[in-house]
């Protein structure tokens, strides 16, 4: 009986029986073609750190989210696959974006093409975030605030990708508290309203502190094609220009001063649509709009925003 036994195994080893595809292989396929899909991106060609990263988390560690409910309804609900970023992730992906002179715009692009293909929430802790970007002795340039950051996700939406090629995924950030980001002048004459709009209860989900808190909440889309990539359907933050447009803000309160949307061309070009229209060329090629680390430029060693 042993022989019989070893011989049907040999039988169904070379094909006797049905053939079964193993799920080890099919895994390490789906990430080579995801991986190859970066690599053939012209928006990343040429940035080996910042691909480099990319392929880290192309084989990051993916898990089903499972965590407190009332947070788990913004992120898509337990049971989804999910992958948190670390420490180490968000240190490897701002170095990587600081070599590589990406901007945070551009960056997340990637990122949220990842959560799109795979099919995967990607999810930090704000304070890691911003334990991870100082420790670095960086500046994320022009980009979305981190102070008082709790929570960011990326999180897929099949369905509406599905309906929609430049529909990457959505995007949430957290905050605990409604403030003015300054930016200094010499990135953009303007304040940044961080927490205009909706507000929920909300648990630390990486502390396991049940205790509640109100969460700001930054909320949109990120959209991406062959000539742009960009945060659109933006809600909960807005402008505020300096000078006399700022005053007028002020005055007259009627005036909008929410922030619809924030694109970068394949030119290199920014716009952002608000109450007026930023527009600023080259912006993808500035290193003060890029990732870099802090006094690279004169006047980031002398002077507080004003």
């Amino acid at each position: 009986m042993p022989g019989t036994v070893s011989w049907l195994i040999a039988l169904v080893a070379i094909g006797g029986g049905p053939a079964t595809a193993d799920p080890i292989d099919e895994d390490a396929q789906e990430r080579a073609a995801l991986m190859a899909r970066f690599e053939g991106d012209p928006q990343y060609a040429g940035r080996s750190a910042f691909l480099g990263h990319i392929a880290r988390m192309v084989d990051h560690e993916r898990h089903p989210l499972d965590v407190d409910e009332r947070v788990a309804a913004r992120l898509g609900d337990n049971g989804r696959l999910a992958a948190r970023s670390s420490y180490q992730d968000l240190t490897d992906y701002f170095q990587a974006c600081a070599d590589d002179s990406l901007t945070m715009l551009r960056s997340m692009g990637a990122i949220a093409s990842l959560a799109r293909y795979s099919e995967t929430l990607i999810y930090m802790d704000g304070h890691t975030v911003q334990r991870a970007m100082s420790d670095l002795g960086l500046t994320p340039g022009l980009a979305l605030p981190i102070e008082h950051l709790r929570l960011f996700a990326y999180i897929p939406h099949p369905e509406r990708a599905a309906a929609d090629s430049a529909y990457m995924c959505d995007i949430l950030a957290v905050f605990d508290t409604q403030y003015k980001h300054r930016f200094q002048k010499e990135v953009l004459n303007a304040n940044l309203k961080v927490g205009t709009g909706e507000t929920a209860p909300f648990v630390d989900i990486f502390t396991g502190d049940a205790r509640e808190w109100t969460g700001y909440l930054v909320q949109g889309i990120i959209a991406k094609s062959s000539d742009h990539v960009g945060f659109m359907e933006v809600s909960g933050i807005g402008g505020e220009k300096r000078g006399l447009m700022g005053f007028m803000q002020k005055v007259l309160f009627f005036l909008p001063d929410a922030i619809d949307a924030m694109t970068l061309d394949d030119a290199g070009t920014m716009t952002t649509v608000a109450l007026i229209d930023e527009r600023i060329e080259h912006f993808e090629t500035m290193r003060r709009y890029q990732v870099h680390r802090i006094g690279e430029m004169s006047w980031e060693q002398t002077s507080p925003p004003r």
